[in-house]
This record gives structure tokens, sequence and C-alpha cells, in this order.
């Protein structure tokens, strides 16, 4: 019988927004709203009930995998630390990274109405003395070292050590006048990863990754169409970690729940990503750590009141979503026109806008499957060789491809990615064993 070692609570992009922060409503913080349909304004109530649900849950470690801010603000990341307060107080080692909202973030701000200011914002030190208690004070017990940046090693429970790895790339934003949104590794991070995972072969650790940005592509073609919530050179630098010893890594940024397994020469390599309290459907993790191996399973914070009008909260997201899901689309059309001049006209641009609401129950099934993980296709496509080679006529798949190719031939490639986010692609994503030997 295998001898438990550890229980461990996973969240990642918390988004936790300050009240102060959001001084008036106004066209300011709808404008914010539009790239991502967070729920902002009912972050701290829900990062609240959350934590309240990982202290009822009595794991012994708690993990958080970055952007654990809205942009960045001291304001917000303060509060995170009050927070954290109680769930420390409840005896849980937490730890936790940063993402690529929370250090040195030109966007930070306080609205008020049809105007915004900057807010303050902190840097990577400023980040390493708020969570002092969360990482980064080596004369704690389970602080074994700090490594490159942000980066650290820690022993919450004898026999276990969790690697935390600073992937963000935060050094020039406010140059770029935008937070960095890619991920990357240097030689002198592949060095230490390296060493970690000698010395815990040699002392026989359990050894567990967590950083921001995925380590696999969690669907066919992400690099291509969506790289920047990878590491810039994912494949060199997973195998380099799948070399080092390490068979789990936790990663968030994406905002859905997947699980990805890719091996190589030196062993095999797990990504298990972990969606947001903040988005759809509001999840986090609960892992039971054995010698052997890994159960990880989904739980879903139960928050129902008066906040939420009176639905569950995963009802309330999704509503949150699809009403916000015309303003994305009009963003990222008018991201790509700005960064790639050309791509789009104002013809093409109108035509899909226009056409948005006949694919609504389409799109919204498409991306919010992939949220939730476990793809298993369209009601009324649920075979995937039916769907992709086969697929029916009046399909509004089928419709979507023909329009898309109508107005612009070359987005074929990206509906082939739109094509393989309908089904799971790897492991399970929700409830999933890992070996550890």
């Amino acid at each position: 019988m295998s001898v438990r070692i550890a229980k461990i609570a996973i969240a990642s992009d918390l988004h936790l927004m300050a009240p102060e922060l959001l001084e008036k409503e106004g066209s300011a913080f709808d404008k914010a709203l539009l790239s991502d349909r967070k729920l902002l304004v009912e972050s701290p109530e829900i990062i609240s009930k959350l934590f309240n649900d990982i202290i009822s849950d009595k794991p012994d470690i708690l993990l958080l995998t970055g952007d654990l801010s809205k942009d960045g603000e001291r304001a917000s990341h303060e509060l995170l630390r009050r927070m954290l307060t109680k769930v420390s107080d409840a005896g849980i080692h937490t730890f936790v990274i940063p993402g690529n909202h929370d250090i040195n973030n030109p966007l930070a701000a306080i609205y008020n109405g049809e105007e915004h200011r900057k807010a303050d914002h902190i840097t990577p030190e400023d980040f390493a003395e708020i969570y002092r208690d969360y990482g980064y004070d080596v004369t704690k017990g389970d602080i074994i070292e700090r490594g490159p940046r942000l980066s650290y090693l820690a022993e919450p429970v004898e026999g276990l050590w969790i690697i935390a790895i600073d992937s963000n790339i935060y050094e020039e934003n406010f140059e770029d006048h935008y937070p960095n949104t890619n991920g990357s590794l240097s030689n002198e991070d592949h060095e230490w990863i390296k060493d970690v995972g000698r010395r815990a072969a040699e002392r026989g650790k359990i050894l567990l990754g967590m950083i921001h940005h995925g380590v696999l592509e969690h669907f066919p073609l992400q690099s291509v169409i969506a790289g920047e919530y990878l590491l810039k050179n994912w494949l060199r630098d997973s195998e380099k970690i799948a070399d080092a010893g390490i068979r789990v890594v936790f990663t968030g940024h994406f905002h859905a729940q997947d699980a990805v397994m890719r091996r190589f020469r030196g062993g095999y390599l797990y990504d298990v990503e972990t969606g947001s309290p903040v988005t759809y459907p509001c999840p986090y993790r609960i892992v039971k750590v054995y010698e052997d191996r890994l159960e990880v399973k989904t739980n879903y914070i139960k928050l129902k009141n008066e906040t939420t009008g009176g639905l569950k909260l995963k009802e309330y997201a999704y509503n949150n979503l699809q009403a916000g899901m015309p303003g994305m689309i009009a963003f990222v059309i008018e991201y790509i026109r700005r960064h790639y001049p050309g791509k789009v006209t104002d013809h093409q641009a109108e035509m899909i806008l226009n056409a948005y609401p006949a694919f609504e129950d389409l799109i919204m099934a498409i991306y919010t499957g992939h949220l939730l993980g476990d793809e298993k296709g369209l009601e009324y496509n649920p075979d995937p060789e039916d769907a992709l080679i086969h697929p029916k006529p009046g399909d509004k798949l089928s419709q979507l491809r023909k329009f898309m190719q109508g107005i612009y031939p070359q987005y074929d490639r990206i509906f082939a990615v739109i094509e393989n986010c309908l089904y799971d692609t790897s492991v399970p994503d929700n409830q999933l064993t890992i070996p550890l030997l």
C-alpha cells in the first residue's frame, strides 16, 4: 500500500482587484474588460470564498501559480497578502509565484468613470517582500533556497520538494508600454533546475514544479495561434525539465482546465494547467501525493448569493462570459489590425462582427468546452471522425468554416485549431492519476 505524502490545493490566475481601484464604474473600466471577461469587481468575494473552500478541504499545501493581481497594483497584492493570513493560520503551507500581470505592469490603474490614472505598481523586489512568508523568506524552515530571479525551492512536507520557477519577462514592460505575455527560461534557469533535479534524485525526494506559463502545448497548433501562453522555447524547455527528473509541472495563464503529457528520451512530463477562479468555470484543484503517484481532481468554488444574482458562481461566470464575448472578439480584431496592418480589412472586420450572433452558441460551446476541460465535441457531432471528416451539411461548424474561407482563405489554418479544440487530445483534464515511478 502506497503511503500518502501530502495533500495539495492549487489555484491560478486569481486576478484579485482591490476595491479601491474602482472609484466609479464607467467607460474607462468597461474598456478594460473588453480584452478578457474576468469577474474583477467580484474578485475579492470570490477569492475569499475560494480560500474558505480550500481551508475546508484541509490540504497541507496551497500553490498559487501566478497572475495573483489584476494588473500588478500594489493595493491588490497587499490585499491578497492579508487574505492569505487565514490560510496560513489554518496551518496550510502556501507558496506563490508571479504571473505576467503581477510585476512592473504599466497597466496598473485606478478607474473613475470615464477616466483612469496610474496606480502604484510593484517591482520584483516588492513582490519578494510582500510575499515574504509565501516562498521568499529563506529563514523559514520550509524554504530551502532562492533560485534565479523570483524562483525558489521549498520542502513543505518531509520528502516533497516544490520547485517554483519564475518564467516571466517583466524587465522591459514599461519600455514596451504593455506587460509581456510571453514566458522564457534562461540557461541560468535550466542549470539551477538541473541541479535541483540531481539533488532531489540523490536524496530520494519527490520533485514537483510550479510555473505560470504552459510548458507543453495544450491543443494542437497552440504555439502558432496562442504561443504567448507557452514558454517561447517550450519544446526545448520542456525536454530539459523532463531531463531534470521533474514529472509534473502545475501551470496556469490560459484560464483553462487542461492536462497534457509528452514523452521524451529522458522521461515523461505532465503539464497540469488550472483555470481561473474569476473566469468560467471558476475551478481549483486538489492533488493527493503518494509515493508512487498523484491523484488529481477538480473542485469548483461554492458561491451562490446576492453577488451572483442567486445563481451558482459557475453559471454566473458563464453568463458574464457570454455577455462579453462580442466585445472580446471586437478587441481581438482591433488588436490584430493595430499590430499586423493589412491582415484584416474594414469590410472583413464588419462581416465578422455582424455574423457573430448567428454563430454565438457554437463559439461559446467551443470556447467554454476548452475552459471546462475533458472536451467531447459538440452535442450534434459527438464523434470526432464524423465531425471533422464528414461534417453534416447543416452543421454550424460547416457553415462557420465556409464563412471564414469566404472572407479570408488564410483563416483555414486557424479553423484547424478550432476543430482540434473540440476534443481532448491527451490525458483526462479534471480527474486523473499521474505515475511518479
